[in-house]
């Protein structure tokens, strides 16, 4: 017959699941999708810079705007100068 203490220590303590399940990290860092580390550190720098790039360009294109009114306004020539 089996004691409660004996049962108890079978028992696991927490229920989380294992780490690959549940962190992100996990997945840019290891190699079990077929490609190096590196790999995919440059493809996640990339899309954060096209972000940025994307976010910023968003952001400026009314001040672009504006500054091409009034350089149109102020000036009998195109905004882009041609050579």
């Amino acid at each position: 017959m089996h004691s409660i203490a004996s049962t108890i220590k079978h028992v696991p303590l927490t229920t989380h699941r294992a780490k690959k399940d549940t962190d992100m990290c996990y997945y840019l860092t290891s190699d079990e999708f077929g490609r190096s580390r590196a790999n995919r550190l440059s493809i996640v720098k990339r899309l954060i810079d096209h972000a940025i790039a994307l976010a910023a360009l968003v952001l400026l294109l009314p001040l672009m705007a504006l500054i091409a009114i009034a350089v149109k306004l102020s000036s009998r020539g195109p905004v882009f100068f041609v050579q």
